[in-house]
């Protein structure tokens, strides 16, 4: 969905846990190195890894979204993934230009109502309509560059942990 730029999946491999980490440490400038390159191979993201998740935020791949989030669910070679790709850096972020998309419309319809048409040329009313406009249009494109990018990153983390994609439902109970 375009209107809300948050993904969860699920990825099943029968790679071990420490050769997950070492998959994605491979592509991470990590904030446990003081964000300093490691090796010679090029890496996509910044953030941290450790042997029960990993937080990375894309710098250099076009192809990736930009946040993205994960557990590592399993045991020995039954190991499963638990992605949150986003759009946005945390969901309150998303919630707060979402409120004040609302608020703004809210304020501009009020306005509207109250006065009819004669109060659009008002300074604080165009203030509201042209906030109102830029937040939907940043909302919008960052939506629409999730959804584009998206495909790419599954296929990318699949790829990676040669990993295929599972439901929620095919994951045992005890892992979630």
């Amino acid at each position: 969905m375009i209107l809300f730029p948050f993904r969860t999946v699920y990825l099943k491999t029968s790679k071990l846990r420490k050769e997950i980490v070492l998959n994605i440490v491979t592509n991470t400038y990590l904030s446990d190195a003081a964000y300093k390159k490691t090796d010679q191979n090029k890496t996509f993201f910044y953030g941290s890894v450790n042997d029960q998740g990993f937080i990375l935020q894309n710098v250099s791949h076009e192809k990736i979204t930009a946040f993205i989030e994960g557990n590592i669910l399993g045991v020995d070679e039954d190991m499963y993934i638990k992605f949150r790709f986003k759009g946005f850096r945390s969901l309150r972020i998303f919630l707060l230009i979402l409120m004040l998309i609302i608020g703004s419309l809210g304020f501009v319809g009020f306005h509207l109502w109250e006065r009819n048409l004669d109060s659009i040329t008002d300074i604080p009313v165009l203030f509201a309509l042209g906030l109102t406009l830029i937040l939907l249009f940043f909302s919008l494109n960052t939506g629409k560059i999730f959804m584009d990018k998206i495909k790419d990153t599954q296929a990318f983390f699949c790829n990676l942990l040669e990993a295929e994609e599972v439901g929620e439902k095919d994951i045992p109970g005890i892992f979630l």
